[in-house]
């Protein structure tokens, strides 16, 4: 991730709260969409608005752009659920709504969600393949499916 991180296309941004480290993001630039590859807040500064304020800024900094960020699938046998209800719910009320595809990567599922317009399979993949270059394809599989997710996960 270091090598990505001096990339033209990706930005890499730690937060902090006057001295105080709250939390990171990484950031994948591609045409017009920004993909949140990390956003993470220290576990002691969550729900203190750091994460909220974090998409605001990025909206007002790029209101050209797509957000869009994956998120673990809703799966109620998980045993973060609550975590995963919570996550959705954050972005839901900063405007991402759910794309009508889903990812799968390395045998997991992730829902897609976007602000600021729809994202089709199609150029989320092309996101992927601008960032992670050709010997990612190798080591990494990724797969979009444009059906529901099936139950058993």
């Amino acid at each position: 991730m270091r090598f990505k991180a001096q990339s033209s296309i990706v930005h890499f941004y730690s937060l902090y709260d006057g001295s105080k480290f709250v939390g990171f993001t990484y950031l994948i630039f591609h045409e017009e969409t920004i993909y949140i590859f990390y956003l993470a807040i220290q576990p002691a500064s969550r729900t203190q608005g750091y994460g909220g304020e974090l998409l605001e800024q990025l909206k007002a900094t790029y209101p050209q752009k797509r957000l869009s960020v994956t998120i673990e699938y809703l799966s109620a046998r998980a045993e973060n659920y609550t975590q995963r209800v919570q996550r959705r719910r954050f972005f839901e009320n900063h405007g991402f709504t759910m794309a009508d595809f889903w990812i799968e990567e390395q045998g997991l599922p992730y829902q897609v969600m976007t602000w600021n317009g729809e994202m089709d399979s199609k150029e989320l993949e092309k996101v992927v393949r601008h960032y992670s270059g050709i010997l990612f394809r190798f080591f990494v599989n990724l797969e979009v499916h444009t059906m529901g997710i099936p139950d058993d996960y």
